[in-house]
């Protein structure tokens, strides 16, 4: 990627069309748009993202962030007007649920929906 800030210092980390991915790889795609191209690609991204998390620890461990103390403690589990239950925690880009599973594992009997959400597959 050197190469690539070389020929463009100017290029904006946020932009997700012109940037150092799509001059690498000579593609208009945005990084997540070739994940999403082919079954294999995206089996790559998630054995990866679970390999990434084995040996580390969960964002909800103790020593990360105390979920049962600032997350659990404080939640309010009235029902909404609508009589639904309210959501807890919400996993944005969480492909199969992996932190969802491990927050559950964590916090069994936590109060809430847990809502996954990500592109469809």
């Amino acid at each position: 990627m050197g190469a690539a800030f070389k020929l463009n210092p100017s290029w904006d980390v946020l932009i997700i069309i012109d940037n150092p991915f799509t001059f690498g790889y000579q593609t208009s795609q945005t990084f997540f748009e070739v994940l999403a191209s082919t079954a294999k690609n995206t089996e790559h991204f998630n054995d990866h993202m679970v390999a990434y998390c084995q040996g580390h620890p969960t964002w909800c461990s103790e020593s990360v962030y105390p979920a049962a103390d600032r997350l659990i403690s404080g939640f309010d589990p009235t029902p909404l007007p609508d009589g639904s239950e309210p959501v807890m925690l919400v996993d944005i880009g969480g492909s199969v649920g992996h932190d969802l599973q491990t927050f559950v594992s964590q916090h069994p009997s936590h109060p809430g929906r847990l809502v996954l959400q990500d592109l469809p597959s």
